[in-house]
């Protein structure tokens, strides 16, 4: 007896016979292919082929991919190649799948190519006609775009130098962009792209400015800066800069002349690192100012307001601030210790009827605390 097929197994068997006759035709290849395929290889491509198609009209490209992709890889037909491009396109792989289908579309076909791969060729072409229109386009901008070492990574990938600054066709949907370079703080920033949108993203790369010597704040318990004649003074958690002990009365004769000199040497250099210091806090100050005027032209007066593509320049602001303000602030304390340190230095002992009298030796220490700062010493 006969069963009768419902509507839905006659329409699967309609569509798994198609595709099988569509793949029969594989054993006349439409190209040459180096080397040709064995039989074997051929079989399995045809018989995997008919298992994607079969996946791809259920809906199912994901696990038609992967069919359709070692069928390619065993025998190149475009009945195989176009359906793979359909399924990267319909999973979101926008511009790899037209990619595929360009491949299909510029293949020529051989004069007695058979129907079903003139078929293949057509249907690409209309596929891919369809699916041009949606890729987005990423316009990324660095700056400095010379940066040494310079690494832009989008979506883990490592977008060539040749990628910037110029439109990249790609897949619509969430990115996210990661910026590195030698002597720079790293940015991260995100960007969401509509079918057929074009965005550029502006990335402002901030240097990361060279340790600034530290100061202890009040209250930490740690020595300050003395010269090394001298016994060094320790902060107090309450009271602020401890007594200075007392110098001895009459030091070595031959120590006079050498305690200047090495208080003058370390004035030298504390005034160069506070200097260094102030100009950190100088160039950072600017480029802050520079970047509150990119924020407020971006946010406006309300910074409720601020589109996403501004937080990696707000961020930059606030990274600079805080480097200009720490500059600043150890650059001064620095640089006033300095000079104080070279203009005692200078002062030489006095002699008295043949004998030394008391070498002056100078204490100084430099504090911070939450609201204050400034300079402790006995001089």
């Amino acid at each position: 007896m006969l069963k009768r097929l419902s509507c839905f197994e006659r329409t699967a068997t309609k569509t798994a016979l198609g595709a099988a006759c569509a793949f029969l035709s594989l054993g006349a290849p439409c190209w040459a292919q180096t080397p040709a395929p064995s039989a074997a290889d051929v079989s399995m491509a045809r018989s995997l082929g008919v298992e994607g198609v079969q996946l791809a009209d259920a809906g199912n490209c994901a696990a038609a991919i992967d069919k359709l992709t070692r069928a390619e890889s065993l025998y190149h037909a475009p009945t195989i190649l176009g359906r793979l491009g359909e399924c990267q396109v319909t999973t979101g792989k926008i511009v790899l799948g037209t990619e595929t289908l360009e491949r299909v579309v510029r293949e020529p076909l051989a004069p007695h190519a058979p129907a079903a791969f003139a078929a293949a060729h057509a249907r690409a072409q209309k596929a891919l006609d369809a699916a041009l229109p949606r890729i987005a386009k990423l316009h990324v901008h660095v700056d400095p775009s010379t940066a040494p070492g310079l690494q832009v990574k989008l979506d883990d990938e490592v977008l060539p130098a040749a990628a910037l600054d110029v439109d990249r066709p790609t897949d619509p949907g969430a990115h996210q962009l990661d910026v590195t370079a030698t002597g720079y703080a790293e940015v991260r920033t995100s960007v969401t792209l509509a079918e057929g949108a074009s965005q550029t993203v502006p990335i402002q790369l901030a240097p990361v400015a060279a340790p600034v010597a530290a100061i202890a704040p009040v209250g930490a318990g740690v020595t300050a800066i003395t010269p090394a004649s001298t016994a060094p003074v320790a902060t107090t958690p309450d009271q602020g800069p401890a007594p200075l002990a007392p110098s001895p009365a009459t030091p070595p004769p031959d120590q006079g002349g050498s305690s200047g000199s090495g208080t003058r040497t370390a004035g030298f250099v504390l005034l160069g690192v506070g200097g260094a210091g102030l100009a950190v806090g100088t160039i950072f100050g600017v480029l802050a100012l520079s970047s509150k005027s990119t924020v407020d032209d971006e946010c406006g007066n309300h910074k409720s307001t601020c589109p996403a593509s501004a937080q990696s320049n707000i961020d930059s602001m606030k990274t600079r601030g805080t480097i200009a303000t720490i500059g600043f602030i150890g650059g001064a304390a620095l640089a006033a210790t300095g000079g104080v340190l070279v203009f005692v230095g200078g002062r030489s002992p006095s002699a008295d009827s043949g004998t030394h009298a008391s070498v002056f030796s100078p204490r100084v220490a430099a504090f911070i605390g939450p609201a204050s700062a400034g300079l402790a010493g006995d001089f």
